[in-house]
């Protein structure tokens, strides 16, 4: 499930640890995870509904990704 994530103050350095990034002020869309629930949790970001998750965005639920096989097993 995506979400739209946002710094509370926007001069926060939130990481993203999906994109090795940090947060922009203006916030991106993301999947929900338990990183996110624990950041919303601290009231360092607010969250509401993705309204369109643009193709680049698109990626594997991190979950689905997590179960693939090595490539070397």
């Amino acid at each position: 499930m995506h979400k739209h994530v946002a710094p509370i103050d926007p001069r926060s350095s939130i990481p993203d640890p999906e994109r090795g990034q940090f947060l922009p002020p203006e916030g991106r869309t993301v999947w929900w995870t338990p990183y996110w629930a624990g950041m919303l949790a601290r009231e360092e970001i607010t969250v509401s509904d993705a309204q369109d998750v643009p193709v680049a965005d698109e990626a594997a639920d991190p979950a689905e990704v997590a179960h693939e096989t090595h490539p070397d097993a």
